[in-house]
């Protein structure tokens, strides 16, 4: 194609578009004409109605919306599917943080053996069931127990093919895991106050005390920590603790009025005399416990299929340490020093140094309401 004829061409496509701009700009004229014209008519004729705005539909709920958690949803809630008590045993003796680049080996070891000796003392039904000791003298327990305790904070496992602790003497086998297991060196509680969650993550806030036997030895008392927990969903959907502070601040819209807080004189109202019992409603665990004074107590244990047992004194302490309701009154059960604790078949035997302190209980007492309390909410029942 030469110069001229490409020249001819571009000259027809810029006639071409100047000529469909002159129509168009003529169409535009004409219907802008039109426009005016109708309006006018709409004007003068009253019978033309105006359009009704189109009505919006209304919005769907936020998926943000924040809601409470009732005491029978956290085992439909939490990973692990732990009830509340359960999960106030982990809050109380599992992690105190969840590190960064996740737990490391001895992590899960010292977490394991906590909560396995801290289980063990539970003044009621075990959270991690027990079988005694294997043939080398190590205790055993519930691996599956243990795993589902595992799962409210992360998603490791311990099994036969996946045993990581091996290399510290943790053996397992079947649903059974053994381990030498070590003496903790501290008591703790930990008490839910309030807990609400999104379809994005869980808060929940808590009461911690705990007393160490170092402190218990030189007369200190015991310390208390508000503190905040946050779950986030895992791949099952269900809420995973991902983070754990210490927070002076109370969840929005709670606030206990006139409760005692920690470091005033506790309200002592007195436990009546008498006898209070519980079993755990799914077999198991039985217990009485026999007020026999103001600051004289028996507790008596023994598990229904094994019968085996333990019979031990204590004295009743008031405490002014942990914060309770108005009309409630916090309790340490001590144990007496040199005391004997019966096992089945009347076998004594003697419980001396920092063992002492591992069997204290601790009990509330709401004289409005004739309630006893343990520690872990399950309540005792008067029976005489």
């Amino acid at each position: 194609m030469n110069y001229t004829v490409s020249r001819k061409i571009m000259m027809g496509m810029i006639i071409l578009c100047l000529t469909s701009g002159i129509a168009a700009c003529g169409t535009s004229q004409a219907d802008q004409t039109r426009d005016q014209e109708n309006a006018v008519e709409s004007e003068a004729d009253p019978k033309v109605i105006e359009e009704e705005p189109e009505e919006k539909e209304p919005e769907e709920a936020s998926a943000e919306t924040v809601k409470e958690v009732q005491d029978v949803e956290y085992e439909t809630l939490i990973a692990g599917n732990l009830t509340k008590n359960e999960m106030q045993f982990v809050l109380a003796y599992g992690p105190d943080e969840i590190p960064e680049q996740g737990f490391q080996n001895q992590d899960y070891l010292f977490i394991l053996n906590t909560l396995c000796q801290a289980s063990e003392h539970k003044v009621s039904e075990p959270i991690i069931e027990t079988y005694g000791t294997d043939a080398n003298w190590g205790c055993q327990y519930s691996l599956s127990d243990v795993n589902r305790i595992f799962r409210s904070f992360t998603d490791y496992q311990l099994t036969e093919e996946n045993n990581i602790l091996s290399e510290n003497n943790v053996h397992v086998q079947g649903d059974v895991v053994s381990f030498a297991a070590a003496t903790i060196s501290k008591t703790s509680n930990a008490v839910i106050t309030s807990a609400s969650y999104t379809e994005e993550e869980m808060e929940i806030y808590y009461t911690y005390d705990y007393i160490t036997f170092d402190m218990e030895s030189k007369g200190l008392p015991k310390q208390t920590e508000n503190r905040k927990v946050t779950l986030k969903p895992n791949a099952d959907g269900l809420y995973q603790i991902t983070a754990i502070e210490v927070t002076e601040e109370q969840a929005e819209g709670e606030q206990m009025p006139e409760e005692q807080t920690a470091g005033q004189p506790a309200e002592n109202t007195g436990i009546p005399v008498g006898s209070y019992s519980y079993a755990a409603s799914a077999g198991g665990f039985r217990g009485t416990l026999d007020i026999e004074s103001e600051s004289m107590a028996t507790y008596m244990t023994f598990g229904s299929a094994s019968g085996e047992g333990e019979v031990i004194r204590y004295q009743i302490i008031p405490d002014d340490t942990v914060t309770v309701p108005a009309g409630v009154t916090a309790y340490t059960f001590q144990f007496i020093e040199g005391n004997t604790i019966q096992l089945r078949d009347w076998i004594e035997y003697d419980v001396t140094g920092v063992m002492e302190s591992g069997y204290n209980l601790n009990f509330n007492y709401d004289a409005n309401q004739g309630i006893l309390q343990d520690s872990y909410g399950n309540k005792w029942d008067r029976v005489n």
